[in-house]
């Protein structure tokens, strides 16, 4: 068996540090790349003072290690018993490796109670079957690749969008689908047109093939495929352009990797399609900015004062709470993905001071005015008596003049003898 003794350290870390642990490393050869999809077999015995517990991880190159899983040694029959199988399909890190990039897996055993407690993989069936194996694929790196170009492509009249370009065997019937949910039967995707095939001089036998589209929702999803002409019938078995599940296609300059049916999504740059937009407040008032992007994955939000200035606001939305003439200026918002960022224009803030209230007296009757009100929805309040609790009653509201001021008289002198305020709601 393939183990040892001294496994008695009492935690993972305690392990790690005294080098109680079982390495292997993979590797692709030159001109290969590997993607590693799970662990069918597993299989351990430990003595009764052996290793009761466990943790798988792993390293691609020189990064550091991961916790893939943690186990449970429970077993300490003679007989052995089994770990497996441990998925490790949905782990990025482990698919698509290139060739010169070793990827180290770490078997980190403690919890023996003597340093002699013995832990190994074990033949627990007794036969010549596998006891620990490993899963996955070895491709050619030089698989035809799926491209993709933003902007301007000139050799094919691709001006705007995203331009997917792949190449593959001449006379082929290639086709690019399109859906908002990945999840979906192929019968619902919309068929957004055969790509165009350009015969590559120099490689007799193969083509290039084209298509431009203009995404629009995010995410967005893709797949190619060979068909005949028009959308997929729905009991029609879906024909992919290369292997059955697509694994030869990859991604050019990107990370993006085609799922195990052949979707992949489109990765789209952030495009704000609702600016913040200025505002004009009153001095100790709230006010908000808003501001929408699409994009693909997360979106991030970072919202600037008079440029240079960051908030430490990160969501669609900027509040200003009590404002003062500190937060006249300009906002923007920057917002960012995977792909890139985006800039929003600036909203300018302007602050008012509120409008004095004044109070004339002739001799036949008093007048309250206040002056540049501009339209802002106020009352005129009145009482007579500050003792608390204060009763104020309306007197009136929104009366403006064409001067942009607020005037209200009376000749009632009784009014002489209360307290006057305006407020702004």
């Amino acid at each position: 068996g393939w183990g040892g003794n001294t496994w008695n350290s009492s935690s993972e870390s305690a392990a790690i540090t005294a080098n109680q642990f079982a390495t292997f490393i993979v590797s692709a050869k030159t001109g290969y790349k590997l993607s590693v999809s799970s662990f069918p077999r597993f299989d351990y015995r430990r003595s009764s003072t052996g290793a009761a517990s466990g943790a798988l991880q792993y390293q691609v190159g020189t990064g550091a290690f991961t916790d893939i899983t943690n186990f449970s040694y429970s077993v300490s029959a003679s007989t052995g018993a089994s770990l497996g199988p441990i998925d490790l399909s949905g782990i990025t890190a482990l698919q698509n490796i290139p060739d010169g990039t070793n990827v180290t897996f770490r078997i980190v055993n403690y919890g023996g109670t003597t340093a002699g407690g013995t832990w190994y993989i074990f033949d627990v069936a007794n036969n010549t079957a596998l006891d620990l194996s490993i899963s996955g694929s070895v491709i050619p790196k030089t698989s035809p690749s799926l491209q993709y170009y933003q902007g301007y492509f000139s050799s094919l009249g691709f001006n705007s969008g995203f331009n997917m370009v792949c190449t593959n065997t001449s006379a082929l019937s290639l086709s690019v689908w399109s859906s908002t949910n990945a999840a979906l039967p192929i019968s619902l995707w919309k068929l957004e047109s055969a790509m165009q095939e350009t015969t590559l001089i120099d490689v007799p036998g193969n083509s290039r093939y084209s298509i431009n589209v203009v995404p629009t929702a995010s995410p967005a999803y893709y797949l190619i495929g060979t068909t005949n002409i028009g959308a997929y019938p729905a009991t029609a078995p879906l024909q992919w352009a290369t292997t059955p599940d697509n694994l030869n296609y990859t991604l050019f300059t990107n990370t993006y990797t085609l799922s195990s049916n052949g979707i992949f999504q489109l990765p789209i740059p952030p495009a704000i399609v609702q600016q913040p937009s200025s505002k004009t407040v009153l001095n100790g008032k709230n006010v908000s900015f808003g501001a929408y992007a699409y994009g693909s994955g997360t979106l991030g939000y970072n919202w600037f004062f008079n440029t240079n200035t960051p908030l430490g606001v990160t969501g669609t939305n900027l509040t200003l709470a009590a404002v003062s003439s500190n937060n006249a200026g300009l906002y923007n918002v920057v917002v960012s993905n995977a792909y890139g960022s985006v800039t929003s224009s600036f909203a300018g803030l302007n602050i008012l001071q509120p409008p004095h209230l004044n109070i004339g007296i002739t001799s036949n009757q008093f007048q309250i005015t206040a002056t540049a009100v501009n339209g802002d929805l106020y009352w005129v309040q009145s009482t007579t008596n500050l003792t608390p609790p204060v009763t104020w009653t309306n007197i009136f509201t929104n009366t403006v003049n064409t001067n942009g001021s607020a005037s209200y008289a009376s000749t009632n002198g009784l009014n002489l003898q209360k307290y006057y305020r305006i407020i702004f709601p």
